[in-house]
């Protein structure tokens, strides 16, 4: 039955029922005869009995509805490939960090070349087999750039916002396990490039912190809440960066907010003060042959704030057994 019409009628069968139930009850006293009366017994247990289990349905309906209403990208809901890409990212969550003590002159980032070659190409190719792509075009992926040559497909086409938003995350979380080609340049990288860098190096402190947590049984804990949420703030910093990752806007860098001119370190640098320092860039007048990249990222930025929500609850997703 139609969900706006199953109360109503419920209710008016109800009250009929309850009128008969009266009058059989008053035949019943007067004459002795018992027939209106067990009619109207037996129509209002069956009413009752019909509006009891459509209670339970829809109560049922709402608790497996929290699994239906998961925004996976739609790329992903193909078959299996949530799953797998479920599986690929959780055993990114097992790799065992590199101990900087094995050489003090190294840059101290644990996860930095954490895996061997042949492991990070086994996992890109991984990747490119769920994501549909040929593991060669892996790099094309991204929010904003160059518009592809005529007649030459982008290999990325079929990917939704919120598909490049997991696809660029994992595929940075690959790199960083290994020998991340994107830092192999003569010139110095971006500003947004080396950060990203960072920020993923956070991540998979916070996902190591939430694997100790699950392992203490403290899932339900509000420590385990708040990691959880730094998570996915700094999930979704990765994903603003890679919008900015986009060299035709040179180099620029995130500004504080003044009423945090007390913090230190990177944690105040958040997806605001790298807005923020975008869009003071492309406000200055010797950005003008900038305007059209600036357009571009500015629409490539609204649209990802509309995803944030979703990408947040896909990682609490990632990050449950």
């Amino acid at each position: 039955m139609n969900a706006l019409l199953e109360r109503p009628v419920l209710a008016l069968a109800w009250v009929a029922a309850m009128i008969l139930l009266a009058l059989g009850f008053r035949r019943l006293r007067a004459s002795g005869r018992s027939g209106l009366f067990v009619t109207a017994m037996s129509l209002f247990m069956a009413i009752q009995g019909a509006a009891v289990p459509a209670a339970v349905a829809k109560d049922q309906k709402k608790v497996t509805g929290k699994k239906t209403r998961l925004p996976v990208p739609s790329e992903l809901r193909k078959g299996e490939t949530w799953s797998q890409f479920k599986d690929l990212w959780q055993r990114l969550d097992a790799v065992v960090p590199r101990s900087v003590s094995e050489n003090p002159s190294l840059i101290p980032l644990d996860y930095s070349m954490a895996v061997e070659p042949e492991q990070q190409e086994a996992f890109r190719k991984e990747l490119a087999g769920i994501l549909g792509i040929d593991p060669g075009q892996l790099f094309r992926i991204r929010f904003t750039g160059p518009p592809q040559r005529k007649g030459i497909a982008a290999p990325d086409e079929h990917l939704s916002t919120l598909g490049r938003a997991l696809a660029l995350l994992t595929m940075k979380r690959i790199d960083h396990m290994g020998m991340d080609p994107t830092m192999m340049m003569r010139m110095v990288p971006p500003p947004t490039l080396q950060h990203r860098g960072s920020v993923v190096e956070r991540i998979e402190r916070r996902i190591d912190s939430l694997l100790a947590l699950r392992a203490k049984g403290a899932v339900s804990s509000k420590e385990f809440e708040a990691v959880l949420g730094t998570l996915q703030d700094d999930v979704w910093l990765h994903s603003i960066l890679a919008v900015f990752d986009d060299h035709r806007l040179g180099y620029f860098g995130p500004i504080m907010d003044p009423s945090d001119e007390g913090a230190r370190g990177q944690e105040w640098i958040d997806a605001d003060a790298w807005i923020r320092g975008f869009e003071t860039a492309c406000a200055q007048p010797d950005r003008e042959a900038l305007t059209e990249a600036c357009r571009e990222v500015g629409e490539r930025l609204d649209m990802l704030k509309g995803i944030r929500k979703d990408l947040a609850a896909l990682i609490a997703e990632l990050e449950t057994p």
